[in-house]
């Protein structure tokens, strides 16, 4: 077993401000006895281990927020030999799969980045793709916006939308129907499909649907930061159809199996960024000190998309160059 200590921190700033925060190192005690518990290698491994505990109590030290905190805390775990593990947190919709709770949102999914907060996906007519607004202005996952009816958004021009609050599954499912589009080109059907998060039974049985009624004489699954179910929930397909299907670094479980099998035994043409394959979600701790979810994840090789492009929608300005890339792959497929 090696740790590659020279790997260490990615968002370490601000050391002699930061370092007294006491709320920063509870966490990091708290994700240190969790690992201790949860990992049978930390025992057979002492040495790598303390490393890895130093660089993470140090994180706690020098990270600017708690956010810095979790993609310190991130980077250093995977780097570590022994279990794989992921750290979930509000902004991560496999959070709330796990938690089953009820989630507020104005039909479209905000990511952050750095300062900004970026609408990833939309399905209502004020939002587009791309979208930025001001992380200190706004936080969709806040306890205040989490109870609001409605939440004007700090763009140069201020928006209102409605929300609903219920459970990710119900989200789920009614965002990937309502993203459901069908395209004609050169006389054939194209079903244009975007999973929301979580490829559960209902969503898969929704999606197989469309290959046994004959709906569907060429399709394309977005499975961007999709996971959860997969391979499992979906049956043999009886017939083959062009299919191009679009992953990036967040397909992940079940979702990436799936779309390592649609290549393998379906001919589909994968697009967009690899992303592992064969593991599953082992087990999840919750945090106490934080609302944080320490998961366990197994060992997977990649999905190898057979065209390689970056999901570059936070610079795109509401422009999808996979979605186009996919379009233009089954347009071929058709008209050839």
């Amino acid at each position: 077993m090696k740790y590659y200590s020279m790997l260490i921190i990615g968002v370490c700033l601000s050391s002699k401000i930061y370092a007294n925060s006491p709320a920063k190192r509870e966490v990091a005690a708290e994700l240190v006895q969790k690992l201790e518990a949860l990992d049978p290698n930390i025992k057979s491994h002492q040495t790598e281990w303390l490393k890895v505990r130093q660089h993470l109590e140090q994180a706690a030290q020098q990270s600017e927020s708690t956010q810095g905190l979790k993609l310190s805390a991130q980077h250093i775990l995977d780097q570590w030999m022994g279990l794989r593990y992921r750290i979930l947190d509000e902004t991560d919709a496999q959070y709330w799969a796990l938690n089953g709770e009820s989630l507020t949102l104005p039909r479209a999914w905000f990511e952050r980045k750095g300062s900004r907060w970026v609408v990833q996906y939309s399905e209502t007519d004020k939002l587009r793709r791309g979208d930025n607004v001001l992380q200190k202005e706004f936080d969709p996952f806040s306890k205040e916006n989490q109870k609001a009816g409605e939440w004007t958004l700090p763009f140069e021009k201020p928006v209102t939308v409605i929300t609903q609050s219920k459970p990710l599954s119900a989200w789920n499912l009614e965002l990937s129907q309502q993203a459901s589009k069908t395209l004609i080109i050169d006389n054939e059907k194209v079903c244009v499909e975007k999973v929301w998060f979580w490829l559960d039974k209902s969503v898969s049985q929704s999606l197989v649907s469309k290959f046994e009624s004959g709906l569907c004489q060429a399709m394309l699954l977005d499975l961007r930061d999709v996971f959860g179910e997969g391979r499992e929930v979906w049956p043999a397909l009886k017939k083959k159809i062009p299919i191009a299907v679009i992953t990036n670094q967040g397909t992940r479980e079940g979702a990436a199996r799936l779309a390592a099998s649609l290549q393998k035994d379906a001919g589909a043409q994968v697009i967009g960024e690899p992303s592992d394959s064969d593991r599953q979600l082992l087990k999840a701790e919750d945090l106490t000190t934080i609302r944080w979810k320490l998961v366990v994840i197994g060992d997977g090789g990649q999905v190898k998309p057979n065209d390689l492009k970056r999901d570059s929608f936070l610079n795109a300005e509401g422009v999808d160059d996979l979605k186009e890339a996919a379009l233009a792959y089954l347009r071929k497929r058709i008209l050839d």
